[in-house]
Formats: structure tokens, sequence, C-alpha cells
């Protein structure tokens, strides 16, 4: 994996300052080798201000690349590295970075320390400083709380493509698995040898992640082969809300989910 660097600098490096929980890295992680590169590549260069977004399907793996770079950035001994969910907006998460970082005064409105921290986050092209909004939903309510000048580095991870086309962001879309890391992920999770039958449960969830991540559990819990774990999922019917959760527009995928919550409500069935 390559290392983050940062541009040297002659005053002390502080502690390592991590806000907010970084997300565990999923079983059987793929490593995402194209995106992860060409993340990287959008972030690099010290001293000037990087805002990358993201963009990509619910259940695409958007939010597990940005925790590999923002670990990365922690073990590079970046001064800030914030995770921030951003699902309700920008405001909360900068406001915990201004508390951490003491900036502001006692009982300041969030959205006062909100712009202590972006105005922090300004102050320093020398400083290495991570920023992750994760799971944007309202790209125009982001806008303004981004960093316009300094270096600090920040990701955006979201389901809208707004970013792609919005000034001043690069945008590295994240897409399906490639067939061979969805198979070598199916392997993996389930113990069952690759060939055709593993393709055609690729191929049937359209090789979106988070569908394998549902169908390699099932099948490993319930000790099915591919060809039976196919078998039950065209057997599921669909609902509205379920079309909705799944998180992809992807009927194979929305019947892996049926799927995934029949098998957990017979869990709480019996105990």
């Amino acid at each position: 994996m390559a290392a983050v660097t940062f541009p040297n600098d002659s005053r002390a490096v502080p502690a390592v300052r991590v806000v907010g929980a970084l997300p565990r890295e999923a079983g059987h992680f793929q490593p995402r080798m194209a995106e992860m590169a060409a993340l990287r590549s959008a972030v690099a260069g010290p001293g000037e201000v990087a805002l990358v977004a993201l963009p990509g399907a619910r259940g695409a793996g958007k939010t597990q690349l940005a925790a590999v770079y923002a670990r990365d950035c922690i073990k590079a001994g970046f001064d800030l590295v914030a995770w921030l969910n951003a699902e309700s907006g920008p405001v909360a998460g900068l406001a915990e970075i201004a508390r951490a970082r003491k900036l502001g005064a006692e009982g300041d409105a969030p959205e006062v320390l909100a712009r202590s921290a972006v105005r922090w986050l300004e102050d320093d092209g020398q400083a290495s400083r991570l920023v992750v909004f994760d799971n944007v939903v309202d790209p125009d309510g982001l806008v303004e709380w981004l960093p316009s000048r300094g270096g600090a580095k920040v990701l955006v991870t979201t389901n809208r493509r707004e970013f792609e086309r919005m000034g001043g962001v690069t945008a590295v879309a994240v897409g399906m698995f490639t067939e061979p890391e969805g198979r070598r992920f199916l392997h993996e999770t389930t113990g069952l040898p690759d060939g055709a039958e593993a393709v055609a449960v690729g191929v049937e969830l359209g090789w979106l992640p988070l569908g394998l991540a549902q169908a390699g559990a099932y099948i490993a819990r319930g000790r099915h082969s591919y060809q039976g774990y196919l078998v039950l999922l065209a057997g599921q019917r669909l609902d509205e809300v379920l079309r909705r959760e799944a998180g992809a527009g992807h009927v194979g995928v929305w019947q892996a989910t049926a799927l995934s919550v029949a098998a957990v409500g017979q869990v709480d069935g019996v105990g």
C-alpha cells in the first residue's frame, strides 16, 4: 500500500488527532486498486487544498475506500484525521473538530464552532490535515462549509452525482467490483470453489459489493451452494420498503436484501 506523504515542516509535528470514529475494515476487504490509485493521485500534492468526492451507488464501498486512506493518514502522522458523519449535514462534525482543537469559546453555537473549524483548516498550507465527510446527501448544503485554501485534504463520500460537475472538486467514481474482485470476494467469504456458478451469482447481483457481502454471508451461514442460493434468491418477493433500503437499483440486490432480512427474522424467532 502506497505511503501517504506530507510536506516537511521545521516545527514539531503535533500528536495525531483523530476526531470521530473510523469504520472498521470490512471482512475480506478487496483493495480496489484502480479506485485507490485514482484517489491517491487526486489528493496528492502538498501545500494546497484538495477536495475529492467519491460518488457511487449505495453499497459500492465508498466509505471503505475513504477509511483506507484515512488510516494511511493516521499512520503517516497527520496532525488531524477527522471522520464526520455528514448525512444530516456538516455542521455538527465541524463543531466537533473545533471542540477537539479548543477553538472558539465555551457556549458557542454549533454553527459558530463550525466556522471556526473551517478557518482553522484554511490557516496553514503546510499542515497535514484530512477531513472526511461521509455519506453526504445534500451537496449544496456542504459547499459553503468546504475550506477554500490551505493544505487540508477533504474527502466526500456520496451517492449524489452533482459532485462530478462541481467546480474545484475532483470526482473519483466508485463503481462495482470487477469480475476478478467479485469472484475473489465470494470465494473468501463462502469458502466455495470459484467457477461459473460464482460468476452467475455476481452477475445476478450486478457485482455490487453490498449485494455480494449479503450473498456471501447468507451462503456461508446456511452452507448453501451458489446454485442453491440463486434458487432461493429467485423466490423472494419484494416490497417498496426493501426497494428503498437495499441501496441499489438492481432487482438482484433487492432480492438479496429480502433474503437476508428473512434469515434474520428466522434467527430472531428461535431466540
